[in-house]
């Protein structure tokens, strides 16, 4: 009978986190090291289509131009204090 393979345990995002905010410290002893959390988002409002009603004798003519209009969230959260810090922008 074979012995049970072992694996390696591949350290969680947390404890990697850890080590190299501890790794940082340790090579600058004197400088004061935080942790920071960041995300970013893309939001946008497209065009919405609607029917128009024209009488039998008209023909339907629709201007439409596809285009939509962008905005850029970025926000940065300290999570040790709850500090947080936001930026709005458009193209």
């Amino acid at each position: 009978m074979r012995p049970p393979a072992t694996r390696s345990r591949k350290p969680s995002n947390n404890e990697s986190l850890v080590d190299a905010v501890n790794q940082i410290q340790g090579d600058h002893p004197n400088a004061r090291v935080e942790t920071w959390a960041q995300d970013e988002a893309r939001m946008s409002l497209k065009p919405i289509f609607r029917r128009v009603w024209v009488p039998r004798e008209y023909h339907r003519v629709g201007d439409h131009k596809p285009r939509s209009q962008w905005l850029y969230l970025y926000a940065l959260v300290r999570p040790a204090t709850g500090d947080v810090f936001w930026l709005v922008t458009r193209p």
